[in-house]
């Protein structure tokens, strides 16, 4: 039988199948960013931003563990390095005029698919988003509960110990955590004004409406 990897203790192991939670994009439903359609990995739940990062739109993080080749290239083919696969999100709905709205072709829900791991974790950049040491304040005295990210319930258990300790970052946003004591453990950083490594617009976002470009995650919130 297969684990789901969000019940994994530790990292997958690359070649191997797991279930992985994945969303149905649908280009013939009218989905006009540069996703194509399949069924794409994602990490952690349906979930906005705006408290922190002052981005609305409802999104999943794509796990970059589980993305097919194909995937793993449309995701990077526009000249960046392999880690602008952080700033890609999955949007569920828009920007803007399109705020709340969902966006067609883009599934409601999750579904457990067999999934190859295709590669290791990603490390995390080490340039910050804007709006980090905000967020790494709010959640000072936050502690992992059932193996969970305590800002946005991402999994952490399957993702790499930091060399020399039992550290992890969070894929989502890139809150530091020891899972031995839960405790957060504070980083510091460079914020970007763009969303992580000087990184685009998540192609997703192309598939808003209208002639105002999207900003990027969080390109507003002050960081300090």
């Amino acid at each position: 039988m297969l684990t789901k990897i969000d019940d994994l203790k530790e990292e997958p192991i690359v070649g191997r199948y797991y279930l992985v939670p994945c969303v149905r994009v649908d280009r013939q439903a009218g989905m006009t960013g540069e996703f194509p359609s399949g069924m794409w990995p994602v990490i952690g739940p349906l979930h906005d931003d705006l408290d922190d990062l002052d981005f609305h739109p409802r999104h999943w993080h794509l796990d970059c563990r589980f993305l097919t080749a194909s995937q793993f290239d449309n995701v990077t083919i526009h000249g960046m390095n392999e880690k602008r696969v952080f700033g890609m999100v999955l949007c569920k709905t828009g920007f803007y005029g399109q705020r709340g709205v969902p966006i067609p072709g883009i599934g409601d829900r999750t579904e457990l698919v067999r999934r190859r791991c295709s590669r290791k974790q990603i490390e995390y950049p080490r340039q910050r988003i804007q709006g980090f040491t905000t967020m790494q304040e709010r959640f000072s005295d936050a502690t992992v509960r059932c193996g969970r990210c305590p800002h946005r319930n991402l999994p952490l258990m399957s993702m790499p110990r930091i060399e020399g300790t039992d550290d992890v970052i969070c894929p989502g946003h890139g809150l530091r955590f020891n899972l031995t004591t839960g405790r957060l453990v504070k980083q510091s950083g460079t914020a970007s004004s763009r969303w992580r490594c000087d990184m685009e617009i998540p192609p997703v976002t192309n598939a808003m409406q209208g002639s105002t470009r999207p900003r990027p995650h969080g390109a507003t919130a002050g960081d300090g």
